[in-house]
């Protein structure tokens, strides 16, 4: 394959695919912008030294001194060779100067992070409701949740919550909402339910704050709650909770991810999509994960949307393996209304692997 290294540098905005890998830069001083630098001190150090110019093309780490061009960030961050790297930034695609660029950026404005204004109300929110599941009137939540398999210590430790009121209605600029919904709602809707934190990495920033509401209506059994223009509110549920398994199990529903987790978490990684219908380049900052694994287990559901998730899922790795429960619909059913030993399940997709 030929590559044009030149036209990729050239048109290829290296500052805006890094924010678009790694969310907004921390920190501007002059020309540089500043971001947490994810190849050294476990990807948290406190204070931000990847630098990054716009108007030359580089990227460097003050800290660790990794550094070098667009394609060098490729490289590095995806875990992939020189034509790979090529490839995703568009080289059968070139010469177009702009038709890469725009992408970038608009990749770069949904994947970040949600701003200050509504992490400080979601973070509140959901530590509220988790001390209210264990509360007298979290009494019925719970009751649900102990059907669904899950003991105490997996419902705290994941953060799980109950928000009691029926109608629940918040002004949305305490939310960092400027604009109503579509024009019909006029306020931050937060339905009654079980609350489901999405968390990023670092286990103390949010991605998304979903609410199974127990029932299926035009609102849906599920409701995640808005986040301002400009964010997608997408997220890798689970992925605060990664220990570097070689194996990376793949799920797309977070209560799935939640039954696999507690009874097979010495095994293998979990992760949940929260949908199967998401594309996966709405979670591209995430693939260094499923990259870096030695195998990945995928388990949509057996419909046409999951078969459709697991196919566009399939093309990201090789190494990634359709499976299903031996029983059931999904693993929690297979756990609750089949009395399905989950761990077990798991061992044998794994000795299919050799792993």
């Amino acid at each position: 394959m030929t590559v044009d290294r030149d036209a990729i540098l050239q048109n290829v905005d290296v500052s805006a695919l890094i924010e678009h890998d790694l969310g907004p830069p921390t920190k501007r001083s002059g020309r540089w912008l500043f971001f947490r630098c994810p190849f050294h001190a476990g990807g948290r150090e406190r204070t931000p030294s990847l630098g990054v110019t716009p108007d030359n093309g580089k990227w460097k780490c003050f800290g660790c001194g990794a550094g070098g061009n667009v394609i060098d960030w490729v490289i590095q961050h995806d875990h992939v060779v020189f034509l790979e790297a090529c490839h995703r930034l568009g080289a059968s695609d070139l010469p177009k100067p702009s038709g890469r660029i725009q992408p970038l950026l608009r990749l770069a404005i949904s994947h970040r992070m949600p701003p200050e204004v509504w992490q400080d109300r979601a973070l509140a929110l959901v530590h509220d409701c988790q001390a209210l599941l264990w509360q007298d009137v979290g009494e019925r939540a719970r009751t649900y949740l102990y059907k669904r398999g899950f003991t105490n210590d997996t419902l705290w430790l994941w953060r799980l919550g109950f928000q009691p009121k029926k109608k629940r209605y918040e002004q949305l600029e305490n939310w960092g909402i400027t604009s109503p919904d579509d024009g019909r709602r006029h306020a931050m809707w937060i339905p009654r339910g079980i609350t489901i934190p999405c968390f990023s990495e670092n286990g103390e920033t949010l991605r998304y704050v979903k609410v199974c509401r127990g029932r299926a209506d035009r609102w849906g059994k599920y409701v995640k709650l808005r986040v301002p223009d400009g964010y997608s509110g997408a997220g890798l549920y689970g992925v605060d909770w990664l220990c570097q398994h070689q194996t990376l199990f793949l799920d797309e529903g977070e209560f799935n991810a939640l039954t696999i987790w507690q009874e097979a978490n010495d095994l293998v990684d979990v992760v949940s999509t929260g949908t199967a219908s998401i594309w996966p380049e709405t979670l591209r900052p995430w693939w260094g994960h499923f990259l870096m694994a030695h195998h990945i287990l995928v388990r949509f559901d057996p419909d046409q949307a999951g078969a459709r998730g697991t196919e566009q899922w399939r093309a990201l790795s090789r190494r990634l393996r359709s499976v299903q429960v031996p029983a059931g619909d999904d693993p929690n059913e297979f756990l609750t209304k089949y009395d399905g030993n989950v761990r077990a399940w798991v061992e044998f997709e794994l000795a299919k692997l050799g792993g």
